[in-house]
């Protein structure tokens, strides 16, 4: 019984975070701060303007933007409400699949285990024919499912990167 608990507990937290994305906190200026000069990005205004152009410097109190007109301008940071990349997020989806297979597989032969254990009454053998078989369909059936779910969750990840957002 333990082991279905534990089980459970594990399925409720991958389940629970699997929709979640890194977001920035609110007001972290030092992202915009240490981007290098020369980086495109793009800037909405609190009035609901946007600007684009490569970042030239900043300061504690706003950036430098470079529009495409070659004119340099100073944005005050009271103004921003947000500040990201101008280039969207080239990740692949291979990294997402692979995590998502390895997680998925191990997740599957872990269900294995506590399912064979809770139907008999006594420690598992995996040494039979059937044993076998059916570990080997789980850690498959699990990793075809995590591989899915991974390339799924990277693929919705395609957006630009947010620098900073105003509070």
């Amino acid at each position: 019984m333990r082991q279905m608990r534990i089980f459970v507990t594990i399925v409720s937290f991958l389940l629970a975070t699997a929709t979640l994305r890194a977001q920035v906190p609110a007001g972290r200026w030092e992202k915009v701060e240490s981007l290098r000069p020369g980086t495109r990005i793009l800037v909405k205004l609190q009035p609901g303007d946007h600007l684009e152009g490569e970042f030239r410097g900043s300061s504690p109190v706003g950036i430098i933007l470079s529009e495409s007109s070659g004119q340099e301008r100073t944005i005050p940071k009271s103004m921003i409400q947000k500040v990201e990349t101008a280039a969207r997020n080239s990740d692949r989806l291979r990294n997402g699949t692979l995590i998502g297979l390895a997680a998925g597989a191990a997740l599957g032969l872990a269900s294995m285990a506590v399912f064979a254990d809770v139907k008999t009454s006594g420690p598992v053998y995996w040494g039979d024919d059937e044993g076998y078989s059916w570990l080997i369909l789980a850690g498959l059936v699990g990793g075809g499912l995590g591989a899915a779910a991974g390339a799924g969750i990277d693929a919705a990840n395609r957006g630009r990167e947010i620098l900073y957002q105003a509070r």
